[in-house]
């Protein structure tokens, strides 16, 4: 026969049992109490060097207030020459965009006359060595 006659009868058996634990993890500390820090590690989204930091130890802070204040020159001075960047570019644009100057087409048509004009000459001098080398 059997140990158990009925199977769900050892079932329910176990499930009492386990019920009458008190379902504490025995890994847990539970007590009451005052908890004290000592050390909190703060960072920055950015790095950089501070320009303030008006906290001092032992006081107390809120969610959401300033901390320290990062020296934002570097960022600054970037940002300001990205907006000088944009402004040439702009200046750029707007030439290319209006046209030529007609001292600048005379300015390119005097490098053109200049370049041909060398380029002639240095064919003329290829044309005397090559002469000379066949003679």
């Amino acid at each position: 026969m059997p140990r158990f006659a009925c199977p769900s009868a050892a079932l329910a058996l176990l499930l009492t049992a386990g019920a009458c634990g008190d379902g504490h993890d025995p890994s847990l500390i539970v007590a009451s109490g005052h908890v004290e820090a000592t050390e909190v590690r703060v960072s920055t989204k950015i790095g950089g060097k501070l320009e303030s930091f008006p906290i001092h130890e032992g006081d107390r802070v809120a969610a959401g207030q300033e901390l320290a204040r990062i020296d934002t020159t570097d960022l600054d001075l970037a940002l300001e020459q990205a907006r000088a960047d944009r402004s040439q570019a702009e200046a750029d644009l707007r030439l290319r965009v209006a046209g030529s100057r007609k001292e600048d087409i005379a300015a390119a048509e005097a490098q053109v006359a200049l370049a041909e004009a060398d380029l002639a000459g240095a064919q003329k001098d290829l044309d005397r060595l090559q002469g000379l080398l066949d003679a």
